[in-house]
Parts: structure tokens; sequence; C-alpha cells
């Protein structure tokens, strides 16, 4: 099975009708049918040569009940574009689909988007959003390799990356309400002991959600200016969540402090606990994408430091291993790109690297 976070999958989700543009098969066909098969992406195009990109809006409910996701496309020059979020999420198994529409056509979309489209709509978040799966034309060699040159700028420019960690369950559910809470109230000592060891329990589950063991996510939390973290209809800022992993935690935050106080010495299984899970959240890939977002840009790293910190992350392409850390990398920084193409084989990208090395 293929579970992905991944912009650039052969199988993108495509409208239901026939979306190939113009092959040879269509000879012979008449206009009529054969601009049927004209694609949705052809419709609203990037033109050649011009930093652009599409964004998306979800259409308000035209009543309150109803589930259906209607959307709309814009597209604008890099630099122009108004105020938009991006949005991280994984891609997830390609069945079950779902189906929303996007500029009056149906559209077939994998479930983990759905759900996550699905929550913001129950949010309200009616402004522009960017979408991986959506707004690039996944067909299109061409159109990826463009897209992916721009990713970084793209969720840099972004007002705020909004992070999709999939529908809650017991204990994630019980950390994500505890720190809501406190991203109001900013006061933790009135939450008796019994839900602070859930709470842990909830922020280790967090932690430990396949959306974190996903290669691209780490560009996209590093240069984020801002970061919003969904679970179901629950939704948290990055500042609580980061304060919250934090072990040992801040002195100087009082909530933090109260979260992971040490304990009455009789309480050495509690004792073992609060020091183990603690540990844990200090080492994974959670905290320290959320620590890598307050150092970048001032702090940066080689690519080989980066492969090998991350070699434990998945993407269902392998070439994505290098193409989703090189725009992070201090050597980009330095003025030596790598360009990402992907016409080019694997073999053809290692001999690239090896070039470009």
């Amino acid at each position: 099975t293929q579970h992905s976070h991944h912009h650039l999958l052969p199988d993108a989700p495509t409208p239901l009708e026939n979306e190939s543009t113009y092959t040879p098969r269509d000879i012979g066909k008449s206009r009529s049918e054969t601009k049927l098969t004209m694609s949705l992406y052809t419709e609203n195009p990037l033109l050649r040569g011009h930093a652009q990109i599409r964004l998306l809006k979800i259409c308000p409910a035209s009543a309150p009940a109803t589930t259906q996701i209607s959307c709309t496309f814009d597209t604008f020059e890099i630099n122009e574009a108004p105020k938009y979020q991006a949005l991280s999420y994984e891609w997830g198994p390609k069945h079950p689909i779902n189906v929303i529409e996007i500029m009056n056509r149906s559209v077939a979309i994998r479930l983990n988007l759905w759900r996550f489209l699905s929550s913001l709509k129950h949010h309200g978040y009616h402004g522009y959003l960017w979408c991986d799966a959506l707004c690039i034309d996944q067909k299109s060699d061409h159109e990826r390799n463009h897209q992916v040159q721009l990713m970084n700028q793209i969720y840099q420019k972004a007002k705020c990356v909004l992070v999709w960690l999939g529908e809650v369950d017991g204990f994630s559910s019980i950390a994500f309400e505890a720190l809501q809470l406190l991203a109001e109230v900013k006061g933790f000592s009135s939450i008796p002991f019994e839900s602070r060891t859930n709470v842990w329990k909830g922020l280790l589950a967090i932690s430990r959600r396949k959306y974190w063991t996903r290669v691209w996510i780490i560009q996209e939390i590093t240069v984020a200016r801002d970061i919003e973290v969904f679970c179901g209809k629950q939704k948290i800022p990055r500042s609580v969540l980061a304060t919250a992993t934090k072990f040992p935690p801040d002195k100087l935050i009082t909530w933090a402090s109260d979260l992971w106080s040490p304990l009455p010495d009789s309480e050495d299984e509690r004792q073992l606990m609060r020091r183990g899970i603690g540990r844990q959240l200090h080492h994974n890939t959670m905290y320290g994408l959320m620590r890598s977002q307050r150092r970048w840009p001032r702090y940066r790293e080689t690519i080989t430091t980066l492969c090998n910190r991350y070699k434990a992350s998945e993407c269902e392409d392998r070439r994505d291993r290098i193409f989703a850390l090189f725009k992070i990398s201090k050597e980009v920084a330095l003025g030596r790109d790598f360009s990402i193409d992907y016409q080019k084989d694997l073999e053809g990208t290692f001999l690239a690297l090896m070039a470009w090395a």
C-alpha cells in the first residue's frame, strides 16, 4: 500500500471526466468530444515562463448541513498573490475517494484530503488556500517540475501553514482539548493530575501520527511563517504545541512547568512515565521540526546533515528524498542550487546529484 504525503503522484486526483489533454487517440473525434476531454487545468492554465500559482477557495455552504464541498480556482503571479494559507497533510491511501466540485466540475480526491477540506469548511476557512494535490496539474511533468521549484516560496509566502494530522482518537483528543484550553486561558494548574498523565500520553500519540514520517513536510514546516495544527474538528497554534512538547519544560512558562512538574517521590511509576514520555518527545521529529521552524533561515544545515537526520522519512517517489530537502539546505542559500526534474529517472537523478556534488 502506498501512504503518502507527496506533492507529485502519478495518480493525482483528477476530474471524473477523462482528464487527458489532446492525444493521438483524439484524432477522428468531433470537436465537442475533444472539448470534453479538456482538463480543468488547461482551462485554468499557468503561463509558461511565469512564476504563477493556482489558489483554491472553499465556497461557503449553500445549506448548513450540506457535506458537499465546492471550490473555485484563481491564478496569480506568486509575488502578487493575495494572502493565502498552504495545506500540509499526508496524501494517504488511494482508495476510498470522495468527490468535490472545482469550477462546477466533479473532481475525485483521496479521503484524507476530503476530511481536511471538511474540517477547514467547518472552521469557516473561505480565504485562499494552496493545496498540492489540487493546485498542480499532476499529469503534467512540466508543471510538476515548475511548481516543485517554487514550493519553498509557496510555503514561505503563505500567511500560515495549516497542518492536518487526521481524525481524532482517544488520547490525542484529550491532549488537544487541554492545549486548546491553554491557548485561551494560559493556565494549567487547575487540571487534576489524572488527566495530566493523559495529556502526556496524548502528546506522544500526536507525535507518532503518520503525518510526521513524510519527507515533504520537513520543508513545509521549516519555512513556515506560522503554523496551525488540526486534528479532526480541533485546532491549536504551533506555539502551544511546541511549548507543551519541550522537555524539560520552559520554566518561564507557568503552564508548561505545571504540565511536566515532577511528582511526589512516592509515585515512582509515574515519575518514570513522565521522564520516559518527555524524552521520547524531545527526540522525535515533531519537536525537531518545531525547533527547525523557529531557527530557520538563520540556522541552516547542509544537504548531507538533512538527509542523515531524516533518513527514516518516507516518500512514494524515491527521488523526492533529495528534491524535498534541497531547498532548505545551506548549499542552496549559498547559491549552489540543484534543479528538480521529474523527467529524469532515479538513476538520472543520482547522476545529476553526483555532477552537482
